[in-house]
């Protein structure tokens, strides 16, 4: 018995980048829908209707939410 089982928070893509204090920089990370889809329990890729939230930040307890 096979079963598709999806978990809430993945990691899509990431740019490792180095800061000093007080220095800002803007991160292009570029994502497809292609990025979002996975393999149902009949290993046909799926896209799954619906909003999906984007988390920026270094650990999931303190990260920023863009929509």
């Amino acid at each position: 018995m096979l079963i598709s089982v999806k978990t809430l928070v993945e990691l899509k893509g990431f740019k490792k980048i180095f800061l000093t204090k007080g220095e800002s920089k803007i991160v292009d990370l570029k994502n497809t829908l292609d990025k979002l889809k996975f393999f149902d329990r009949n290993m046909h890729e799926v896209l799954e209707p619906g909003m999906f939230t984007v988390s920026v930040g270094k650990v999931l307890q303190s990260y920023s939410r863009l929509n």
